[in-house]
């Protein structure tokens, strides 16, 4: 469009002929082509040609005109590009959404809660289906300044913490955590081989702290105690997962008897 603008300017100042305007200043206008000029609405004649009575028709603001309105219809293209763009982008995110992603190495009990909300139906269900009751980290403490507390998480969605020394805050504590955070511990505990573990892992020294990871299941529990920090990596995963989870939740001071 660039290349067609010397094409644009004898146009429009043809335009201004046919009005029977003068094509240089300085002269005065017929009567008839000034209502013409106010009656007209085409934007290829400018408020700014009209000058106290006479017609300022300057070949320098003829192209500043001409190159206003090639840059007006230049941005409105740009924007109407956008658009399409954006629109294509929401329609590309639905249809993504829509499409439930099949994870092969997920079980199926722990499938509702990678795609989101089960049907109301079947919550229930899914809960009752996931292998845990309740998830419970421990820390002890030691001859130096180790934080000591007791965190819990429930199927319910419930979290306890009792915090007994060296925490931000002491005291005992209840939150809330999401049945999609409950349900991916499981997963990770199941997942990681918790039930692969030893009972214990002891240390060659008796004044450290002593990390304890507990699962409640139906029909029993099991423990895991760690004493050295030197464990399998995959329980080492586990037992700052939950600590990640602890840090998450917030927290408020629990009232009266537990």
């Amino acid at each position: 469009m660039v290349g067609g603008l010397p094409f644009i300017i004898p146009s429009a100042t043809r335009g201004i002929s046919a009005l029977g305007l003068p094509s240089r200043g300085g002269a005065a206008c017929p009567q008839g082509a000034l209502r013409a000029l106010r009656s007209t609405r085409s934007t290829c004649i400018p408020p700014c040609l009209s000058s106290c009575g006479g017609i300022v028709s300057d070949r320098w603001k003829m192209k500043r005109f001409v190159l206003l309105v090639f840059l007006a219809f230049l941005l409105t293209g740009c924007a109407q590009k956008e658009e399409k763009q954006e629109i294509k982008l929401t329609a590309f995110t639905v249809a993504t959404a829509t499409n439930k992603p099949e994870f092969s190495d997920v079980p199926e009990r722990y499938r509702p809660f990678y795609y989101g909300m089960p049907d109301i139906k079947d919550f229930e269900k899914a809960k009752a289906d996931l292998p845990f009751d309740s998830i419970t980290l421990e820390r002890t403490g030691c001859l130096g300044r180790c934080p000591v507390y007791k965190v819990t998480f429930f199927r319910s969605g419930t979290a306890r913490l009792e915090a007994n020394g060296f925490m931000p805050l002491e005291g005992n504590f209840e939150g809330r955590v999401s049945i999609y955070t409950f349900a991916r511990l499981c997963f990770a505990i199941e997942k990681l081989g918790f039930a692969s573990f030893k009972t214990n892992y002891p240390a060659q020294w008796t004044d450290g702290p002593t990390c304890i990871v507990t699962v409640f299941t139906k029909t029993g529990s099991k423990s895991v105690s760690d004493d050295s920090g030197i464990v399998p990596i995959e329980l080492w995963t586990i037992q700052n997962v939950l600590d990640h989870v602890r840090e998450e939740v917030e927290w408020k001071p629990l009232k009266g008897p537990n």
